[in-house]
Parts: structure tokens; sequence; C-alpha cells
């Protein structure tokens, strides 16, 4: 338990934010995620189409489908409520070094 404890809090120091662990990959993917939803999909539903209507792409293929809203906020929910808690501890001074 030491031992992973430690090889955690190494891999938490590191100054590359891909190889500090799982929580900014976490955090990334999720902003993708957002990004893709909310931004460049709709985007590219109006490229579609314009591409269909100039024949570029044929008119029975249809576009990609949306990710599923459901899993994605509830994913990121957890991660901003995991976020939150860790921000009223690190203010209230309740120290997480030590695991009980």
């Amino acid at each position: 338990m030491v031992g992973q404890l430690e090889i955690n809090k190494t891999e938490a120091q590191h100054k590359s934010i891909f190889v500090a662990g799982w929580r900014p990959f976490i955090g990334w993917i999720g902003g993708v995620a957002l990004a893709w939803q909310f931004i460049a999909y709709p985007v590219m539903l109006w490229f579609w189409a314009i591409l269909q209507v100039k024949g570029i792409v044929p008119a029975e293929l249809t576009a990609p489908p949306i990710l599923d809203s459901a899993a994605l906020f509830a994913i990121i929910t957890a991660m901003l409520g995991v976020g939150t808690m860790r921000s009223v501890d690190k203010r209230n001074g309740v120290s997480t070094e030590r695991m009980k």
C-alpha cells in the first residue's frame, strides 16, 4: 500500500499534464467529448448538409451518430463533484496524504 502511494505521489508531481495520472486523462477526454458534442458535431452537420447539396457526399449517406449525452454528463458531473469535494477538503485543512 505504501509503495503504491509513493508511485501515485511521483506521478502527480510530474510536470507533464499527460503523465500526471489518470485524472488529467479523464479530464481531457471529457473536455474533448464536450467540445465534440457542442461545437464540432453541429459544425460538421452543417458541412455535411452543404456537401450533400453539392453532391460531394451521397444523399443516402447519413452523418455519424451523436454521443450519448446522458453517459457523458454523468461522467463529467461526477468528476466535477469529486474535484469540488477535494477543494472543500483543502479549504478546511483536511490532509489526504494518509489513507486510513
